[in-house]
């Protein structure tokens, strides 16, 4: 778990930041693959869904450069040997950025994430997003992510 995070944190700043400097990524309902940069301020702990130990679901929170916008964004990771369908994906947050992803197919070794759209957040204020996921029909929940906006 711990190195889905770190790995997650640590994989590929340079893609991100090349992300970045074009502007805030596709939004949902869009999945995508991903590389975590800087701007990354805030991860979930990764849990496992309870439909596998093999599927991590995580919630991150990024930032533009300029500090002036945020996006929540869902991540899941299959470590096992079967796909799984997933279905009724919501982020949900406290800054404005809800989203609903769209349903796809989760295969075995695949990482993906959805961003939620790219919202103005408020300076000197408190940010919080988690994500309810259904996978194989059941329903889990996300750990929660936050970040601290600061002025300036």
């Amino acid at each position: 778990m711990r190195r889905l995070v770190q790995g997650l944190m640590v994989a590929g700043a340079a893609t991100a930041a090349a992300l970045f400097a074009a502007g805030p990524a596709t939004a949902a309902p869009v999945w995508q693959s991903f590389t975590p940069n800087a701007n990354w301020v805030d991860c979930s702990t990764s849990v496992n869904h309870r439909v596998s130990a093999n599927i991590a679901i995580q919630t991150c929170l990024v930032r533009t450069p300029d500090r002036t916008k945020q996006q929540a964004m869902l991540v899941l990771a299959n470590r096992g040997t079967k796909g799984a369908n997933v279905t009724r994906n919501n982020i949900l947050t406290s800054f404005g950025g809800n989203a609903s992803c769209n349903e796809t197919r989760l295969d075995p070794g695949e990482q993906i994430g959805c961003f939620g759209p790219t919202v103005g957040t408020k300076c000197d204020n408190s940010n919080s997003a988690e994500a309810l996921v259904t996978i194989n029909g059941l329903e889990d929940r996300t750990n929660s992510a936050s970040a601290y906006v600061r002025c300036g």
